[in-house]
């Protein structure tokens, strides 16, 4: 049984990033000798699953962020960023899925635009683990400040 794990403290940093995900991870850890033991492969596909289902319900503000920010994404005043998720992640990186929905006017039609994106981490990662830290970095970044010049 999966139950979602709420943290009640905001991750502004990209500590308190690594100490929400590491809370989760030995959550995790504590209830997998629940699970059946199907080989290595098996386990690091789970958690990487684990990872990415995490990354969604916890940290979606922060890939808003990281989209926003990285891509430049200017909205107009008729458009609204309906969804951003993580559909994808292994040790190379992770694509994002970003919902653009257009309201338009009485005589303009609605409608939504759905765009995909491969991150690339700045290395390939090998372990669970390694990927949590190239994630924490990239979502740290995403919720630090913009300095305007």
């Amino acid at each position: 049984m999966t139950v979602p794990i709420v943290f009640h403290k905001p991750c502004d940093s990209e500590e308190s990033v690594r100490e929400a995900l590491s809370e989760m991870a030995r959550l995790r850890e504590d209830n997998e000798d629940n699970g059946d033991a199907s080989g290595e492969a098996g386990v690091e596909e789970r958690t990487c699953s684990t990872l990415l289902n995490e990354l969604n319900t916890q940290f979606g503000t922060f890939l808003e962020l990281y989209v926003l920010k990285s891509e430049g994404l200017i909205l107009t005043a008729e458009e609204v960023l309906e969804r951003v998720r993580a559909v994808d992640l292994d040790g190379t990186g992770f694509t994002i899925e970003t919902i653009i929905c257009h309201m338009g006017d009485e005589d303009e039609s609605e409608g939504c635009e759905v765009r995909e994106r491969r991150v690339l981490f700045n290395r390939e990662c090998s372990n669970v683990d390694e990927i949590e830290d190239a994630l924490c970095q990239l979502l740290a970044a995403a919720a630090a400040p913009t300095v305007n010049k």
